[in-house]
């Protein structure tokens, strides 16, 4: 991490602020000179004081130092994301395969979840059964014992639980805004959280569990998501149609189903609507 000093000189400079400036009662012009010049570190209290006189953010400063590079994790789960909506079933196994050499290079909790995360997705893009060398329970026991979980959590649970028992999953579903609280503030994170309930929602219905699939949905609502969400509050209204389709409520549910499809399509989203259109005949809901 020797670049912590450059990165740091090269937003001060590009934002026009003098060490003069920055300098005060926390820490002096000398001590920023000589953490930029690389010849001194500065506490991490410091280090955070700084950033915040900049109004520059620990996540992009972190981008920065990277190049303007995507974290390695990030890349990880977009190009995983990538392959299986391609279907590039090679991209997978490469993606797999590479995560598991560097976990046994490693022996980190971290690689080991990526590498069962990547044969989760990939299990589920094959549409074949798990790995027997997948243990789940690695996944299940480092999910259920961590109490907050932020981006890394969410995306990996997001990304498995398709391989997940559906009590397992059935828990998570009630508690993960709780598990999240503590980055609730982070757009990102709050995004992440409400579309793995919407995931979760479309599983539960897929596997015929009509009331937790209820109670998941009644958490979303209690939300009032803003219209900024406006792809997340159209899918609520989507699987709230199908649930009331399944609990008697057959013309109202068919109202709101046919308006959310109108509203994707008038957002062009003409793939995702034939998607759709297609889990909906499965469910014997919808004829193409």
């Amino acid at each position: 991490m020797e670049n912590f000093g450059a990165t740091f000189k090269y937003l001060r400079e590009s934002r026009g602020i003098t060490l003069s400036s920055l300098a005060d009662d926390v820490v002096s012009k000398g001590m920023i000179s000589k953490f930029e010049n690389g010849t001194s570190d500065l506490s991490t209290k410091r280090f955070f004081h700084l950033l915040k006189k900049l109004y520059i953010t620990p996540f992009e400063f972190t981008v920065v130092m990277n190049h303007f590079e995507p974290l390695y994790d990030n890349k990880f789960a977009t190009d995983l994301t990538q392959s299986a909506l391609n279907n590039d079933f090679a991209g997978l196994k490469r993606l797999a395969d590479r995560e598991y050499v560097r976990w046994q290079n490693s022996h980190s909790i971290f690689d080991q979840l990526n590498w069962i995360m990547a044969e989760c997705v990939r299990a589920e893009a094959e549409k074949k059964p798990l790995s027997d060398k997948v243990h789940l329970n690695v996944l299940t026991n480092y999910l259920f014992q961590c109490e907050d979980w932020g981006n890394f959590e969410l995306v990996l649970y997001g990304n498995t639980m398709t391989q997940l028992p559906i009590e397992t999953i059935t828990v998570f579903s009630q508690t993960l805004l709780d598990k999240c609280s503590i980055y609730i503030g982070l757009t990102s994170v709050y995004e992440t959280c409400i579309n793995v309930l919407l995931n979760t929602i479309a599983l539960l219905i897929r596997h015929g569990e009509t009331q937790h699939a209820l109670k998941t949905l009644a958490i979303l609502e209690q939300k009032k998501l803003p219209e900024s969400f406006l792809l997340e509050r159209v899918l609520l209204n989507y699987y709230k149609g199908i649930l009331l389709t399944q609990t008697g409520r057959r013309t109202e549910g068919d109202q709101l189903i046919d308006s959310s499809l109108q509203a994707l399509k008038a957002g062009d989203c003409v793939e995702f609507v034939n998607s759709l259109k297609k889990d909906l005949a499965e469910l014997g809901l919808y004829h193409i």
